[in-house]
């Protein structure tokens, strides 16, 4: 398992993720994503041990939502994604920091073999995914993402279809068949219901 790519498929990524220079908001996980919060606090630990980072990571729940915080967490996933803070639609007054959102890429797994590809599904599926399927609100680009690695990875049937049509959020969802190797993958993080 490569933790840091468990990790960035973890992410909601809803319509980007929010860099914002200097910040320490890690992840928030909503109401209806409470059961899987002790799998991303384990992912998170795991991830802070393999880097060597001395942390304390912040764990808040607030209405039902539970927010991680790290600033050296933040960092690193943060470090990922490529960020332009010049083309941002977010206006800030001087003394605030910068913000901009950043997408993943496919770009990010040029160069990573299968277990970087497969622990990012892995990790994707545990927050998205359910059955065969993985449903990702405002995030297009994360299910272009999702689709493509499960087809390179011999999956069948790939899918990917928006099921909500004129509504908000958009949800975009990726149907498959897995392959061998993808269900494997998977089977740890499936859930019944």
């Amino acid at each position: 398992m490569r933790t840091i790519f468990f990790v960035l498929g973890c992410l909601s990524e809803y319509q980007g993720r929010l860099i914002v220079e200097g910040g320490d908001l890690v992840e928030r996980l909503l109401g209806d994503e409470q059961d899987k919060v002790d799998v991303f606090r384990s992912h998170l630990v795991k991830l802070a041990e393999e880097r060597g980072i001395t942390t304390a990571i912040g764990e808040e729940t607030e209405e039902g939502c539970t927010s991680f915080y790290s600033p050296e967490l933040r960092e690193l996933i943060d470090g990922c994604y490529e960020v332009d803070f010049s083309n941002s639609p977010f206006i800030t007054l001087d003394p605030e920091p910068r913000r901009a959102e950043a997408r993943i890429s496919k770009k990010a797994f040029e160069d990573q073999g299968n277990e970087e590809k497969l622990s990012y599904l892995a990790g994707a599926y545990a927050r998205h995914g359910h059955g065969n399927t993985f449903r990702l609100a405002n995030a297009r680009h994360k299910a272009e993402v999702v689709a493509d690695l499960l087809r390179e990875l011999g999956c069948r049937g790939v899918t990917l279809s928006l099921t909500n049509p004129g509504y908000a959020p958009s949800i975009h969802e990726v149907g498959f068949e897995p392959s061998e190797d993808v269900a494997r993958w998977l089977q740890p993080y499936r859930r019944q219901g």
